[in-house]
């Protein structure tokens, strides 16, 4: 069983490789590659890729010079993480906007139908019947601007800052968790580094600014992988946390699962190696118990929710073949598709749906054949991977709602940089998009490390190396989105992070 293990193992690494592979290829390719959603960046992501090494191999070099020690300085990471904080509800007070599509037609709406103790069904008619996973966020976002309503600080036309200043505590908060993992097991100037880059691709990202589970969920899977990662957390607390963030995270976006599903395949594997836990009783007995708490939450939910008027009803309900459907849509390019909207909605069932689905499903792969499926996945694959800026304001009706805000000071300069017709943004989403090859190249580079190298298996990588595997196949798999690979880029970093450790120890 050790020996099956460390092929697991092995194999987990290699597939690492393939994918990291994949994507960097067709990053060099897409510029001469017709995909949905696609960029025309002015510079090649080979080009941009060699500026990121030459500017990495500059900090290397000057930080040689610097003689303060970065390790173990808590209260300096700190420091830093609250003044950005406070930059970062600046910068998005200033470029402050409502956003349509989903967020705004809909979710936004229906949490402040609440808020003023009105009625939903129309909405729930419209569009939750459609899609109940969004109900939890409504409840979320309801929360938050009744906490809001009470404390008075975002009124009128700001209102929905509430919300925008949670987004900021999550992506700081999630930079934060990147820095203490590395820091403890890897070094402090290592945890530095990926915290900066943490904070500009994250922190400064202008989805902070956008209410809707993008943002909300970023915290979830990294704040999963820390509590799996850290050895003081009693067994009890560990598993039970995980399962619970787990079903939190599904329930407002279905990918953050995937770190849950990573965790267990690593906890088999780990089982396998060592055998016998000396814990396994009360893991096994953690897991029973909330596992049983999880199961009755969906149903006392629901009755929270038919009181308010989101009426469930499963033959509405868009199930797993629509996105599969959808994926595969090659006008739509696999990512949103009005006319597969139409074929699911015009059946009148929930089984009906699922099998016209399946039949589309067929039929398209049939056309396809395999070589041309593979090329329409490598297209996607474009569309999930080639945008630093996790394709921002490419939904319908973007910018909404734009205040003016013309009185504050910085806003004409900022909405420069973040609005995608502003002045200066070709050069704010060009820097993104370097650090964001330059993360997914040395992702790469640290992935054929890790198998060249035969470190001991170090079970947090492991963790790490299945979740970006599992978020990669959803996305080629289901409808394709750059901005859906967003809540993954804390673990992204965190496995280049790790990639950078010395020791050879299991976690």
């Amino acid at each position: 069983m050790k020996k099956i293990s460390e092929w697991l193992y092995r194999i987990i690494n290699v597939i690492t490789i393939f994918i990291f592979t994949w994507i960097l290829t067709v990053l060099c390719l897409g510029k001469y590659v017709d995909y949905a959603c696609k960029v025309d960046w002015k510079i090649g992501n080979i080009a941009l890729l060699i500026i990121g090494i030459g500017c990495i191999y500059i900090l290397k070099k000057a930080s040689k010079n610097i003689k303060i020690s970065l390790n173990n300085h808590h209260m300096m990471v700190f420091l830093v993480a609250a003044i950005f904080l406070v930059c970062q509800i600046y910068i998005f007070y200033c470029i402050f906007f409502e956003t349509g599509w989903d967020s705004g037609g809909f979710v936004i709406p229906a949490a402040r139908t609440l808020l003023a103790k009105g009625d939903v069904s129309n909405l729930n008619e419209a569009y939750f019947k459609t899609y109940p996973n969004n109900v939890l966020l409504v409840h979320i976002y309801y929360l938050i601007l009744k906490i809001n309503e009470k404390i008075g600080i975002f009124k009128g036309t700001y209102q929905l800052m509430a919300i925008v200043v949670c987004n900021c505590f999550v992506s700081s908060l999630s930079c934060l968790m990147v820095y203490f993992i590395g820091e403890k097991k890897v070094s402090g100037k290592c945890a530095w580094i990926i915290y900066i880059w943490m904070l500009i691709v994250t922190g400064l990202s202008p989805w902070n600014v956008i209410c809707y589970s993008d943002a909300l969920v970023l915290f979830f899977p990294i704040c999963i992988v820390y509590i799996y990662m850290n050895e003081k957390i009693s067994v009890y607390i560990k598993y039970s946390s995980i399962l619970i963030l787990g079903y939190i995270g599904y329930s407002i976006k279905p990918q953050a699962v995937i770190v849950v599903i990573a965790i267990v395949l690593t906890e088999i594997t780990r089982y396998m190696r060592e055998g016998t836990d000396k814990n396994i009783r009360k893991i096994a007995g953690t897991i029973v118990i909330t596992m049983v708490v999880i199961c009755m939450l969906p149903n006392g939910l629901q009755k929270i929710y038919q009181k308010e008027g989101f009426v469930k009803d499963k033959n509405r309900e868009f199930g797993i073949t629509h996105f599969v459907m959808m994926g595969m849509n090659e006008k739509s390019g696999g990512i949103w598709s009005g006319e597969d909207v139409a074929i699911s909605a015009g059946c009148k069932t929930s089984r009906e749906r699922t099998q016209t689905n399946v039949k589309v499903v067929k039929k398209r792969l049939k056309k396809y054949g395999w070589n041309g499926y593979l090329k329409f996945l490598s297209k996607k694959m474009l569309t999930n991977y080639n945008d630093g800026t996790f394709a921002w304001g490419r939904e319908g009706s973007f910018y909404y709602i734009v205040p003016d805000n013309s009185k504050i000071k910085l806003s004409h300069t900022l909405k420069n940089v973040y609005y995608n017709d502003g002045k200066y943004y070709k050069y704010f989403s060009t820097i993104e998009q370097v650090l964001w090859v330059l993360m997914l190249g040395t992702g790469w580079y640290v992935s054929i490390k890790e198998f060249i190298e035969k470190r001991n298996i170090n079970y947090g990588v492991s963790v790490m190396e299945l979740s970006i595997i599992g978020i990669t196949l959803f996305e080629l798999l289901f409808e394709a989105r750059a901005r859906y690979i967003y809540l993954y880029v804390p673990i992204f970093a965190l496995f280049v992070l790790m990639g950078m450790r010395k020791d050879k120890n299991c976690v």
